[in-house]
């Protein structure tokens, strides 16, 4: 089967819209593979860019990983489907926030994404020791 050439025009349009989704699902969908062009505007988006890193790259995303810090849901995301393990950078922000109720726009309190991080650090065989981790982000 030969594969269909790409349609650069339909492309510049789509790159022309700056929507983190739509360029996301078109390289999922019809590239089948990196899409170096849109992968500016994809790291914009912490979500977008956690479902590009799994789905396309198939691993880390070094040049995306400080948005992907910027939400707790996709840092969450990130450390299971991604890293499929710890992700200290990922931890400081989860303890921090794991004290006191703090929401984020969709109402979820942003502590329960640290339970479910230690729970997936758990089921992989691994703990986080949280006062290592806490002198850790104190002492700095």
């Amino acid at each position: 089967m030969t594969k269909k050439p790409r349609d650069l025009l339909h492309e510049d349009k789509l790159l022309a819209l700056e929507v983190p989704s739509a360029l996301c699902f078109y390289a999922i969908d019809v590239i089948k593979d990196r899409w170096l062009e849109a992968e500016p505007i994809i790291m914009r988006d912490p979500v977008w860019a956690c479902e590009y890193a799994k789905t396309v790259i198939k691993g880390r995303w070094p040049e995306a990983e400080e948005t992907i810090l910027k939400d707790h849901r996709s840092m969450y995301l990130y450390a299971r489907n991604v890293i499929k393990g710890r992700w200290p950078e990922a931890e400081r922000v989860l303890i921090i926030n794991s004290k006191d109720p703090i929401y984020n726009e969709e109402g979820e309190d942003l502590r329960i994404f640290y339970e479910m991080y230690v729970g997936f650090l758990r089921s992989i065989g691994k703990d986080l020791d949280i006062w290592e981790s806490e002198t850790e982000i104190w002492e700095e």
